[in-house]
């Protein structure tokens, strides 16, 4: 199936960047509609999930927020698929080898499980709690110990992949509190496509069996602002630096220079939004597995000042 990517439009309201974008809205989506589609309208939030939260031993603790947390989870920029807890126990640790192995097969303890079936918007509540346990500094305690080294020698299979900014603020496993083997991370400045990045992509996508492809920019981004004021024809200082500025400016030729909006929010947006929009072009591989249902893409933007990410 051959997809066409026509054009769009992108929505600013305000200054809260509500750029209404969505990827492949459903898994149910018929596999004949296009990767053109895949991008379409967020109308309201998803509904959220008030299960309790589960254990790395598989048993259950009713998780009651303080006023803070319950504070910080109004705020956070998505569902909340479970209440926050201070920590949860790392898998294997003291006990038998039957829980150990059990613990092995299950994955860590905040009830991810290591399948190649992980569905998109299972993965992204995922994030969205680890962004929330983030910004509240309730992170997990698991998932990073040396039976999960061990567990891991075996293959990985992360539930979602991230392609984002290479800046050192951003590190995508922190601020989403995943652990070792949990996603797939792309790093470079501005989210630029190369063969590279677009191989890697494309590695995850078709070996490891993620089916949530997250592209995130940042407030405040070094190579977004570069593209911006350093026009084509002139040089950034080297050959590669052209190269990665000449990958970014066509994404920003909608944007205005006169008046840039504060942050650097609206354009780091639009730079996320058009490398996602990108990859269905470039990638053969992407565009099957999005046409097929096989693949969702959410271009996100993560706020240096707050911590919080947004998804579109």
């Amino acid at each position: 199936m051959k997809a066409s990517i026509g054009s769009f439009t992108i929505f600013i309201v305000a200054l809260s960047l509500n750029l209404t974008i969505q990827s492949h809205a459903s898994e149910t989506r018929p596999a004949t509609q296009s990767a053109s589609s895949a991008f379409k309208k967020i109308t309201k939030a998803p509904k959220v999930d008030k299960s309790v939260d589960s254990h790395s031993d598989g048993s259950h603790v009713t998780a009651t927020p303080s006023t803070q947390e319950k504070k910080e989870s109004k705020e956070a920029t998505g569902p909340i698929e479970k209440p926050v807890v201070t920590s949860q126990p790392a898998p294997g640790s003291g006990k038998t080898k039957e829980t150990k192995d059990a613990d092995a097969k299950k994955g860590h303890g905040s009830g991810h499980e290591i399948a190649k079936s992980i569905a998109a918007d299972q993965s992204l509540r995922w994030l969205m709690n680890g962004n929330v346990r983030f910004t509240g500094r309730k992170l997990r305690a698991d998932g990073r110990g040396a039976d999960d080294r061990q567990r891991l020698i075996a293959g990985q299979h992360p539930h979602a992949i991230v392609l984002s900014c290479s800046d050192s603020r951003v590190p995508p496993e922190t601020v989403f509190d995943q652990a070792l083997g949990e996603i797939f991370v792309i790093r470079v400045a501005g989210e630029a496509l190369d063969s590279s990045v677009i191989a890697s992509v494309e590695y995850a996508v078709e070996h490891l069996g993620s089916r949530l492809l997250v592209v995130m920019g940042h407030t405040k981004c070094g190579a977004v602002d570069t593209a911006l004021k350093v026009k084509e024809g002139t040089s950034a200082g080297s050959p590669d630096l052209d190269k990665l500025l000449a990958d970014i400016r066509p994404r920003l030729s909608s944007i205005s220079t006169d008046k840039l909006s504060p942050n650097l929010e609206v354009e780091s947006t639009v730079n996320a939004d058009g490398v996602a929009r990108d990859l269905l072009k470039r990638s053969e591989i992407v565009r099957k597995k999005v046409d097929a249902g096989d693949l969702v893409i959410k271009p996100a933007l993560y706020r240096l000042d707050s911590g919080k990410v947004t998804f579109y």
